[in-house]
């Protein structure tokens, strides 16, 4: 008779033996290890989470609210001291006559304005000169101070020849000079309103990013 298939009953082979444990691993294939983990070392449960990195925006804000603070009140202070001695430069060149009449010098094309004491009534006033003299028609209101006391513009006038010229108010007070300096005026009021807001709101990033900085530190503490 022919010898039985191999594996089955009576054929004397043995059954296939299960690894035991603790047993050398045999040949075939196996499961690689994880990335990242050393042959023959267990898995690792996890890898820690890399840490958050701190917002730069605490520390941009106060840097950028500190310059802003600090430019606000400089360049404001500048402004306004600028246009404070432009104003003044003006203020200096009205000439007063407390007797009413008096010489004062014009230049061809000059506007200069009339000025009486603040609350007084205006004067009829008489000029004579070298040129003609046109009388202007400007509606703007001045109010000067010269020689300790306020004056209120009543009139402005230009003329057409440079030279000295006579005027006569019949014994009111008087006084004669440019109109005061637009420019200064506005320059003044423009750097008061530039160190008020613009400090203001350095002054407010500042606080905001100072805020910011303390909580960021509480929560990474």
């Amino acid at each position: 008779m022919s010898s039985p298939y191999p594996g089955a009953p009576g054929s004397g082979s043995q059954p296939p033996q299960q690894p035991q444990p603790g047993s050398p691993q045999q040949p075939g294939f196996s499961q690689p290890p994880a990335y990242g983990q050393q042959p023959g070392m267990p898995p690792q449960g996890g890898q820690s989470a890399p840490s958050k990195k701190k917002s730069k925006a605490p520390k941009i804000l106060i840097i950028v609210g500190a310059v802003i603070l600090a430019l606000s009140v400089v360049v404001g202070i500048i402004v306004t001291v600028v246009g404070a001695l432009n104003t003044a430069g003006s203020m200096e060149s009205v000439e007063t006559f407390s007797t009413g009449s008096g010489t004062f010098t014009a230049e061809e094309g000059q506007q200069l304005i009339a000025y009486a004491p603040e609350g007084a009534t205006p004067p009829s006033c008489n000029i004579s000169g070298p040129g003609q003299i046109e009388l202007g028609d400007s509606t703007t209101s001045y109010t000067v101070t010269a020689d300790g006391q306020a004056w209120t513009s009543f009139d402005d006038f230009t003329v057409d020849t440079s030279g000295d010229y006579m005027i006569d108010c019949y014994g009111e007070a008087v006084a004669i000079g440019p109109p005061p300096s637009v420019g200064g005026i506005l320059g003044t009021l423009g750097g008061v309103l530039l160190g008020l807001f613009g400090g203001f709101l350095g002054f407010v990033l500042l606080v905001i990013g100072i805020i910011l900085l303390v909580v960021q530190r509480r929560k990474n503490a």
